[in-house]
């Protein structure tokens, strides 16, 4: 399957906190929609993901990047023999009164993970309240608390990053990266944590404001985002 000999000692130093928080070392992001649909339809995305070339060291560098999702994706399917919507709902989601949703897959069978997920607005805002009450739904403790919060525990900077420098004037900057969560601060005295949030293309949004006791969940399908923001800044206290 690995074919690109140069990734063989990345690959043996990867992690599955690497893919946690997006640090494989690819240079790109891979498999985002849009990339999806340029490859043939039956393409092995594990392959594809193993012989893209590896210029980093697993944990040194940060790019979003689906890759790392899918793999989890595929990781659990064969850990627990169950595709990864079914694990979802049987471990998390049948407790927050949410059905299985619908969760595309790849020709071979193996959730998407990043992307293809169909939940609607009350669904998303039952599982930021499960993030904001430390893994508690009703009462009932589903997710271990210190799971919740090592979620949002930066795990990688990402203000300097070229591609964020320019976006952290925004009411919710994503100054850094935590276990698939974005956060605004860095935990230090200057910039302390406000919110973390999820942030989907072209203005999906699931956002956390423990300080507030507060989610806000936004489903839309908005190109230019900085009107948003505008609107936004409106709720968002720091």
């Amino acid at each position: 399957m690995i074919h690109n000999q140069s990734n063989l000692t990345p690959l043996s130093n990867l992690k599955i906190k690497h893919l946690l928080n997006l640090t494989i070392g690819h240079e790109a992001g891979l498999m985002f929609s849009k990339d999806v649909k340029k490859l043939p339809a039956d393409t092995d995305f594990i392959s594809y993901i193993f012989n893209y070339d590896i210029k980093h060291d697993p944990g040194t560098f940060f790019v979003y990047n689906n890759a790392a999702t899918y793999l989890l994706c595929a990781i659990i399917q064969k850990k627990t023999n169950m595709y990864f919507s079914d694990w979802v709902h049987e471990t998390v989601l049948q407790y927050l009164s949410i059905e299985k949703p619908k969760w595309e897959k790849s020709h071979q069978g193996i959730c998407l993970g990043a992307s293809g997920l169909y939940l609607n607005n009350e669904e998303m805002h039952k599982i930021g309240l499960l993030l904001l009450n430390n893994g508690k739904y009703n009462d009932k403790q589903i997710i271990d608390s210190s799971w919740i919060n090592i979620m949002h525990t930066p795990q990688f900077f990402t203000a300097d990053l070229k591609e964020y420098i320019a976006k952290q004037g925004r009411c919710i900057n994503k100054m850094a990266y935590g276990y698939h969560l974005w956060i605004s601060g860095n935990g230090s005295s200057k910039f302390p944590k406000t919110h973390y949030f999820i942030d989907g293309t072209d203005g999906q949004f699931l956002i956390v404001s423990p300080k507030q006791k507060m989610v806000l969940t936004i489903l839309s399908h908005q190109k230019d985002m900085n009107p948003f923001y505008e609107i936004l800044g409106d709720y968002i206290k720091s």
